[in-house]
């Protein structure tokens, strides 16, 4: 079995090298696109990378939920995303925060996906949330919740902390 193990950590070391050698490649070949197709790639790239983060931080309200970040030596969820994955504090708290509202208001989850709510203004959200349910000494209902984030929908930044001003 340990032969096993071994044949598949080496298979993994040499997917990882082929990677390499095919981003290098990448880079390459990238030089070579006219303007237009260099354009129409990159926005391809980001629709990829917006459906990849919304799949990571899914994966990470499944952590949640079954609590391995503590069977791993973790005192917090945010400890495991920081430590474990190596993100950043501000990208951790903006993976957290969406992945928690997903949790409790399912129907965001698509809006994430269609760029109508992003993960910036939904982490300003939660923090407003918190601040609210302190302030009134109890928490918002789910109903609370969806019409405030119905009002930052295809909102930008700034727009979204004027919102949160007016309410």
């Amino acid at each position: 079995m340990e032969r096993k193990s071994e044949s598949n950590l080496a298979n993994r070391f040499a997917n990882e090298l082929g990677k390499s050698e095919n981003k290098l490649e990448n880079r390459l070949e990238n030089k070579k696109l006219n303007d237009r197709d260099l354009v129409v790639l990159l926005k391809e790239k980001i629709r990829n990378e917006k459906a990849l983060t919304l799949e990571v931080v899914n994966l990470i309200r499944e952590v949640e939920n079954r609590r391995i970040y503590l069977a791993m030596g973790f005192g917090s969820l945010f400890d495991f995303v920081t430590k474990e994955l190596g993100y950043e504090e501000s990208a951790a708290v903006r993976r957290i925060s969406a992945a928690r509202l997903i949790r409790e208001i399912p129907e965001i989850e698509n809006k994430i996906a269609n760029a109508e709510l992003n993960l910036t203004n939904l982490s300003m959200a939660q923090s407003f949330f918190r601040r609210e349910e302190k302030l009134r000494d109890e928490k918002l209902t789910r109903s609370e919740k969806k019409s405030i984030l119905e009002k930052i929908e295809n909102k930008s930044t700034r727009e979204t902390q004027k919102v949160f001003l007016e309410i």
